[in-house]
């Protein structure tokens, strides 16, 4: 469960960032 969210953080972290403008600004 441990080498799971390792990969699934940083792709839902990417997109999260583009899509969610105040993490931004």
């Amino acid at each position: 469960p441990l080498q799971l969210p390792p990969p699934l953080q940083p792709q839902l972290i990417q997109p999260q960032l583009q899509t969610d403008p105040l993490g931004i600004i």
